[in-house]
């Protein structure tokens, strides 16, 4: 990630945000051409992020400014049109990423319930209950939502999520637990 904008006094959190550069308006050519061929270092597999290169935080636009939001507050994601929302400890934002795009890089933390929602599996998920219509939801553990889990997706929430689930109105492969 790059950042250009006409002041200085974001910088020190561009950089906290892992930003690779950041440019102040008006751009010089030879600043551009630099900042350019340090993005084509990071690409060519040189990592220029501290650990292990992956995102630890998503980061939503708002007003002209940009607001990073830790996966670890993140409870679940759900595609709105062509945004996704993200559910936060802190509230809701809107991001300008695909819903698929999120559920390949962080295959490990979130889990897909529905072909509009992702969820944050281990940390969130804290049974499935089917209701009185037949469809199965997920009990999330900060409340809020009840999230309908289409039919598809059912067993394999169901097998990935840790602990196990709840067995009081859990659903197991597809249907209701008898208990």
């Amino acid at each position: 990630m790059v950042f250009c904008t006409a002041y200085d006094a974001h910088a020190l959190s561009a950089f906290e945000a892992a930003a690779l550069d950041y440019l102040i308006k008006p751009v010089r050519p030879e600043r551009l051409a630099a900042s350019l061929e340090r993005v084509r270092t990071f690409l060519a597999g040189r990592p220029a992020m501290p650990g292990n290169g992956k995102r630890g935080h998503l980061c939503a636009r708002l007003r002209g400014s940009l607001r990073l939001i830790p996966l670890e507050d993140v409870h679940y994601l759900q595609a709105e049109e062509k945004y996704v929302v993200v559910h936060h400890a802190r509230g809701q934002d809107l991001i300008e990423e695909s819903l698929k795009s999120l559920e390949d890089e962080f295959a490990d933390r979130f889990v897909r319930i529905h072909r509009n929602c992702l969820m944050v599996a281990r940390d969130e998920l804290v049974e499935l209950r089917r209701g009185v219509d037949g469809h199965v939801h997920a009990v999330l553990r900060s409340g809020g939502a009840s999230l309908e889990v289409s039919r598809r997706c059912v067993p394999l929430v169901a097998a990935d999520a840790a602990p196990p689930l709840n067995p009081v109105g859990a659903v197991r492969a597809g249907r209701a637990d008898p208990r």
